[in-house]
C-alpha cells in the first residue's frame, strides 16, 4: 500500500519538540519515519577552546545512526528518542546537545542508556505490529476526517480575512481604544464578526467555541493582517517581473512624537498601465544619507528592481535638507540610470517651505501661520467668526508636515486687516467665546503686529506668486518637458530678481506695523537674502536632471507633424545619453520615423499608445523599442497623465498619514488600506485566499491544520 507523504514546513526537529511524534495521526508518523532523520551541516555549531576552535563534522552521522541535527536550533538530537522516547528532560530530546568538546563521550554514554535502547527498539519495530498498520479504509477515513477539519478551518479563516478586508477598505480602526476591562464596545473587528455571526452559523459556532484558534484574539488579527500583506507584496513582485523599468518615490512621513520615518512607493508599467504600489513605512534611527540609502537598496534588492531602476524622487525635510544630495548621489553611485526627478505629486511651495524652515526665523513663521489655520479649523464657533468676515476659511492643515502652502500665506497676507478684526471681535465678546481660546486670539492679534512675522509674510507672498506658476505648469497635463524647463528657468530668474526688492518689502512692513524693535534693517536684509538664496538654489537642485529629460518630448503627439518633417535629434540623443543601454539605437530611430508619419499614431497620447501596444501583441512585437520607450516615459514620475487612477498612491499615503499615528502604521495594516483596490482585485480570485492560508499556516505556533492531505 502507498502512503501519503506529509509535507512539514520548516525544521522537523523544532516541530517535533512542540508537536510530539506520539500526538500525531498514524499516517503522519509513518511519513516522518519513512522520510528519515535529517543530517544537515551545522556551520554555526562550534566550540572555542583556549588554543583552537572546534567545528562540527558531518562524518559523525555515518558513525552514529541515531544522531540528527537542527540548523535552526544549532544543536544535535537523538532521532530515536525524539520519536519514541519518554524521557523529555535529556538534552538529547529537550534543548539539544552543543558541547563539541565532549561529543564523543556524550554519544557513548547516551546510546547505552535504558531509555535510548527502548526508543531504538521501538524505532526498529515500528510498522511491524498490528497497531502500526493502516488498512486502505482506515487511512482514507483518517485523511477524510483531517480534510473536513481543514475545510472548516479555511472557511472560518476566509470569513476573518473578509472582515479584515472590509475594515481596511473602509479605513476603520480594528480595536477599541477604550482600555477599560469592561466595555460594551469590543472594537470594530470583533463587533463585525459578532454581527456577521448572527447570519452565519459556522462563524457563530467558532466564536462561541474557539478552542485553540480564537478568531477574535489580537494575535490572530495580527497574523491575518500580516498574511494578507505578504500576499499583496507577492502579487506586486509578480507584476514587477513583467516591468521593463521601475522608479522609486520616497516620502518622509515622520510624526512629531516618533522617530524618523518614510514611505516607499514603486512605480512601473504593467499591462499597459502605470502602477504606483505602496510597499510600506520604514522607521530609521540613523538619519545619515548612508543609512537611508541602505534601506532603499534593501528594498530594491528584495523586489528585484536593481537592474530596472530609472528614476528616484524624494519628499520631506529629511531628504530636502542636508541629506538629499547625499541620498540621491549615493543611490546613483550603485544605480547609474536612476535620474533624480521632481515628482508630480509634490507641491513645489510645500517642498520649498520645508527647506527654508532650517532657517530659525522661517521655522517660527510657518509654525505660527499653521497655528492660525489650526485655530479656526478645530472649532465650529471659531469658524463662524471667520465666516462673518471672509468668504472662505483658512486652508486645512494636517499633522504630518504637508501644511505649508501658498494658499495659506496668500490668505493671511491678503486678509490681514479682516483677520485682525476677527480676533478683536472675539476679544470684545468674551461671553460668546470659549475661555480657553481668548489667550490664543490675543496672541494671534499680537502676531499680526509683529514686524518679523509681517516682513516674512510679505516676502513669501511675493516668492510663492512665482512658484505657483511653476506648480501649475508641472501639474498641467498638456504641458511638455520643454515648456516645463523654460518655466523653471523663468521662475529662477524672477525669484532672483527679488534681490532688488528688499527695500520695498522692508518699507511696506514699516508702514504697516512701524519700525522693528529687536533687529536692525541690516539683520532683515541678511535674512531676506538668505531665504532668496536658499529657494533659488533649491529649485536649481530639484530640477537638476530636467535638462537630461528632453527625451520625454519624443512621444508628445503635438509635435509629431514637426518631427515627421525634421527628426528630433536632440531629444533622441538625450535618451541615448541617459538610457542608451536599454535601447537598440538604429531600430528605435526607424520605429519613431514610422510613428511620426503614421495616421495610426497621430493624435495618440502616451496613454493611448500604451493601451494599443498592450492590446495588440503583433504591434508590440513589431515595435519592441517603441514599447520600451512608452514604458520608460510612463515610469518616470513627472506627470499626472501617466497615473491611471483618480487618486494616486502617493496621495493615498498622505491621506492615510493624516489620520493614523506612527504606532498605527506598524505591520502590514497601512499596506492593506492604501492598496485596498489591489486587494479587492486579488480577492476576486480564489487563489488569493489559498495564498493567505499558506502564509497564515507557516506560523510555527499554529496548532490548527490548514493543509489538505
Amino acid at each position: 500500500m502507498e502512503f501519503i507523504k506529509v509535507e512539514l514546513a520548516g525544521c522537523i526537529i523544532k516541530d517535533l519538540l512542540t508537536h510530539p511524534f506520539s500526538a500525531r495521526p498514524l499516517y503522519e508518523q509513518i511519513s516522518i519515519v519513512n522520510a528519515g532523520r535529517p543530517t544537515p551541516e551545522l556551520p554555526n555549531l562550534t566550540h572555542q577552546s583556549a588554543k583552537f576552535q572546534r567545528h562540527f563534522q558531518t562524518t559523525i552521522y555515518s558513525k552514529c545512526n541515531w544522531l540528527t541535527g537542527s540548523p535552526e536550533l544549532n544543536a544535535l538530537f537523538c532521532w530515536n528518542c525524539l520519536l519514541f522516547g519518554h524521557d523529555r528532560q535529556s538534552s538529547w530530546t529537550k534543548t539539544g546537545f552543543t558541547n563539541l568538546n565532549n561529543l564523543v563521550n556524550a554519544v557513548n554514554r547516551h546510546e547505552v542508556t535504558v531509555t535510548h535502547l527502548r526508543a531504538s527498539l521501538c524505532f526498529l519495530t515500528f510498522g511491524s505490529s498490528k497497531g502500526d498498520k493502516l488498512s486502505d479504509n482506515q487511512l482514507d477515513a483518517e485523511i477524510s476526517l483531517h480534510n473536513q477539519k481543514v475545510r472548516r478551518n479555511r472557511e472560518i479563516l476566509r470569513r476573518l480575512i473578509n472582515a479584515v478586508s472590509f475594515l481596511t477598505k473602509q479605513e476603520l480602526a480594528f480595536r477599541n481604544k477604550d482600555k477599560k476591562e469592561i466595555s460594551n464596545n469590543s472594537g470594530n473587528y470583533v463587533e463585525l464578526l459578532k454581527y456577521t455571526g448572527n447570519y452565519d452559523s459556522l462563524l457563530a459556532d467558532h466564536l462561541e467555541n474557539p478552542t485553540k484558534f480564537d478568531g477574535t484574539a489580537i494575535e490572530i488579527q495580527n497574523e491575518i493582517i500580516e498574511a494578507c500583506g505578504e500576499t499583496i507584496l507577492q502579487a506586486i513582485k509578480q507584476e514587477l517581473k513583467e516591468a521593463y523599468f521601475v522608479s522609486i518615490i520616497v516620502s518622509e512621513t515622520t510624526d512629531v512624537p516618533t522617530q524618523a520615518q518614510f514611505s516607499i512607493v514603486l512605480r512601473y508599467v504593467y499591462k499597459g498601465e502605470a502602477r504606483e504600489r505602496f510597499l510600506g513605512f520604514c522607521d530609521i534611527e540613523d538619519k545619515t544619507a548612508r543609512a537611508i540609502v541602505e534601506k532603499i537598496r534593501q528594498c530594491l534588492t528584495e523586489f528585484e528592481c536593481n537592474e530596472k531602476l530609472v528614476a528616484q524622487a524624494y519628499d520631506g525635510a529629511l531628504f530636502m535638507a542636508n541629506h538629499l544630495n547625499g541620498v540621491q548621489a549615493q543611490l546613483k553611485g550603485t544605480h547609474p540610470f536612476a535620474s533624480f526627478v521632481y515628482c508630480y505629486v509634490y507641491e513645489i511651495n510645500k517642498v520649498l517651505s520645508k527647506n527654508v524652515t532650517l532657517i530659525p526665523e522661517c521655522k517660527i513663521f510657518f509654525s505660527s501661520a499653521s497655528l492660525i489655520a489650526a485655530f479656526f479649523s478645530q472649532s465650529s464657533r471659531r469658524g463662524k467668526y471667520l465666516d462673518e468676515f471672509l468668504s472662505r476659511r483658512l486652508p486645512q492643515i494636517c499633522p504630518t508636515g504637508w501644511n505649508y502652502s501658498s494658499r495659506l500665506i496668500s490668505t493671511l497676507c491678503g486678509n490681514r486687516s479682516l483677520l485682525i478684526n476677527v480676533f478683536e471681535t472675539m476679544l470684545a465678546c468674551p461671553d460668546e467665546v470659549e475661555a480657553d481660546i481668548l489667550a490664543s486670539a490675543n496672541s494671534f492679534l499680537s502676531l499680526f503686529e509683529d514686524f518679523q512675522f509681517n516682513f516674512l509674510l510679505k516676502m513669501f507672498n511675493k516668492i510663492f506668486a512665482y512658484t505657483d506658476l511653476l506648480h501649475d505648469v508641472l501639474q498641467d497635463q498638456l504641458s511638455d518637458i520643454l515648456n516645463c524647463h523654460q518655466t523653471i528657468t523663468d521662475v529662477q530668474l524672477n525669484i532672483a530678481s527679488l534681490y532688488d526688492d528688499f527695500e520695498n518689502v522692508y518699507r511696506d512692513t514699516e508702514e504697516l506695523v512701524g519700525e522693528p524693535s529687536k533687529k536692525k534693517s541690516t539683520d532683515y536684509k541678511l535674512l531676506y537674502y538668505e531665504v532668496i538664496d536658499t529657494i533659488v538654489n533649491q529649485i536649481e537642485f530639484l530640477f537638476l536632471d530636467y535638462r537630461k529629460l528632453t527625451f520625454l518630448s519624443l512621444l508628445s503627439h503635438h509635435h509629431f507633424w514637426a518631427y515627421e518633417q525634421t527628426f528630433p535629434y536632440d531629444p533622441f540623443q538625450s535618451l541615448l545619453d541617459s538610457y542608451g543601454k536599454f535601447f537598440d539605437e538604429g531600430r528605435l530611430k526607424n520605429e519613431l520615423i514610422v510613428v511620426y508619419s503614421s495616421e495610426e499614431f497621430s493624435e495618440k497620447t502616451l496613454a493611448d499608445m500604451a493601451s494599443m501596444l498592450n492590446a495588440n501583441a503583433f504591434l508590440r512585437n513589431s515595435f519592441p523599442q517603441l514599447d520600451r520607450l512608452v514604458s520608460l516615459l510612463y515610469t518616470v514620475p513627472i506627470s499626472t497623465t501617466s497615473v491611471n487612477s483618480s487618486v494616486s498612491t502617493l496621495r493615498r499615503v498622505k491621506n492615510y498619514c493624516r489620520y493614523n499615528s506612527g504606532e498605527e502604521r506598524i505591520s502590514h495594516l497601512p499596506l492593506l488600506s492604501i492598496e485596498r483596490d489591489l486587494m479587492a482585485q486579488l480577492q476576486s480570485d480564489n487563489q488569493f485566499y489559498e495564498d493567505v492560508y499558506s502564509f497564515f499556516s507557516q506560523n510555527e505556533h499554529r496548532k490548527m491544520d490548514f493543509d489538505y492531505r
